[in-house]
């Protein structure tokens, strides 16, 4: 099974910033040790690189009106100020009657859940926490 950590390739390609005190830092998170990258005082979990684009990128005049969309072929992904992660709490199974009466983490606007249907009559409630110790991204192509 291949390792997580990064070769020595990998970090010609990730330390480019100029910045010559570059150092690679471990950081225990979710029970196993991870390898990051520490420049300017900032921790960067790594970077997304898109190898092939479906189609041929936008010129001139076309990307007056696309929107204003920017397509980007290379992404860092850094440790955020406040962390967004998130985290199962607690699982609620409910089943016939009692599914009828919402249990309180459904009737709380602010907590997160999401309710799973089986069946006729049954239901199970998942509730999801705020995780201190992770961050989450979303990449989208377009």
């Amino acid at each position: 099974m291949e390792s997580n950590k990064f070769n020595d390739t990998d970090l010609s390609v990730l330390i480019q910033f100029g910045d010559e005190s570059s150092e690679i830092i471990t950081d225990e998170c979710a029970g196993g040790l991870t390898q990051l990258l520490l420049c300017a005082g900032e921790i960067y979990y790594g970077q997304f690189v898109l190898l092939g684009y479906n189609g041929a990128e936008l010129t001139g005049e076309q990307k007056n009106h696309a929107n204003n969309r920017k397509n980007f072929s290379k992404m860092f992904f850094k440790r955020r100020l406040e962390p967004n992660g998130i985290k199962k709490g607690s699982v609620t199974k409910l089943s016939g009657t009692a599914a009828a009466n919402k249990p309180k983490a459904l009737r709380d606007s602010n907590r997160h859940t999401v309710a799973f249907g089986y069946g006729k009559n049954g239901t199970v409630v998942v509730e999801y926490l705020l995780d201190p110790t992770k961050d989450m991204f979303q990449v989208c192509l377009f």
